[in-house]
């Protein structure tokens, strides 16, 4: 275990040289606002298309609510507490009923399940995101059901990909499905073909110029070969 972690941490650390943070200036909240990071595999309409997938940011003020179009259940981190589950949540989710103390706050959204459509952030009057600052270096999990988390927890959250993503200090992302195979076999989907898309399901190819991971961790069914 030792020497994979470190095999890792050389490979994001020789990454995160060669593309050095830039600053943004504070936003607005909106999903289009450069200080909200979305890490893991998002289309257009700022959907995460794999398990895992999540967004951060900071924020100044007391107070933040999240906007949501339809019924969603969702893992929500303040100040790096531990995740608080909402259970099927819409509209304008009062993230803060307990006003924190005034300053810079950190925000991480993660997707469960339902309509997972960020709609934005609303803040206290005058209050911004502010860049979160993470970490250039990026590692890839690929996988199936242990990769996802399925029978975690807390499925994506609490997987091992996620677990030592956060040991390391780096962004991480699950490109991950329960039943899926390394190689596509009768009622298995090979992440040989789907890992080249967009999402866990269709067809749609995914732009690997979004982002370039620092480091690739695969784990999955191997491929069941026949006596003759």
């Amino acid at each position: 275990m030792k020497k994979i972690l470190a095999v890792i941490l050389a490979a994001v650390t020789l990454t995160a040289a060669a593309h050095p943070a830039t600053a943004a200036s504070p936003g607005d909240g909106s999903p289009a606002d450069p200080n909200i990071t979305y890490v893991g595999r998002w289309d257009g309409a700022h959907v995460p298309q794999w398990t895992g997938g999540y967004l951060v940011t900071k924020f100044t003020g007391t107070t933040v609510k999240l906007k949501q179009r339809n019924a969603v259940n969702m893992y929500v981190s303040i100040d790096g507490r531990p995740d608080v589950f909402y259970a099927g949540v819409s509209g304008t989710v009062d993230l803060t009923p307990a006003p924190l103390a005034a300053g810079t706050h950190t925000l991480r959204v993660n997707y469960r399940s339902g309509d997972c459509v960020f709609q934005g952030l609303l803040l206290d009057p005058g209050a911004r995101t502010v860049d979160a600052g993470t970490s250039t270096r990026l590692v890839e999990f690929v996988g199936d059901s242990i990769t996802a988390g399925s029978l975690s927890s807390k499925l994506a959250v609490t997987a091992y990909g996620w677990v030592l993503g956060e040991r390391l200090g780096v962004r991480h992302t699950q490109i991950a499905r329960a039943g899926y195979c390394l190689v596509a076999q009768s009622g298995c989907v090979g992440q040989s073909g789907q890992f080249f898309n967009l999402g866990s399901t269709g067809t749609t190819p995914w732009d690997f110029t979004r982002y370039q991971a620092s480091a690739v961790v695969m784990a999955g069914r191997p491929v069941r070969v026949g006596a003759g």
